[in-house]
């Protein structure tokens, strides 16, 4: 079910989310919540946290396909770059942000 995305000011998205500890069925309808969220608003990313879910996972559109990461970590990150950006938190409040050319993930 799609969901509303918090946006700045909006703290609620400052809690420290907490690990995913279970993948059955609540895991699988806050997965489809974020899917059917990115998918309504045109998004290439979405965390839970940002739709209200204070859980440590993250879905990413690549091609046609939606990738989840539970519990996600980086292992390495290297070249890094200033990159001025908004995001779906930050609309219309472009920020300067540290990013890596190279980004590994678990």
């Amino acid at each position: 079910m799609v969901q509303t995305i918090k946006y700045y000011p909006d703290e609620s998205i400052n809690v420290n989310a907490g690990p995913v500890r279970s993948f059955g069925e609540s895991y699988k309808t806050m997965l489809e919540d974020i899917i059917d969220t990115m998918k309504e608003h045109n998004l290439e990313a979405l965390s839970a946290i940002q739709i209200g879910y204070p859980y440590q996972l993250m879905v990413i559109k690549e091609g046609e396909s939606y990738i989840p990461y539970a519990n996600p970590r980086v292992v390495t990150q290297s070249n890094p770059f200033d990159s001025t950006e908004e995001s779906i938190y930050f609309k219309n409040h472009p920020i300067t942000v540290k990013r890596y050319q190279t980004l590994s993930i678990v």
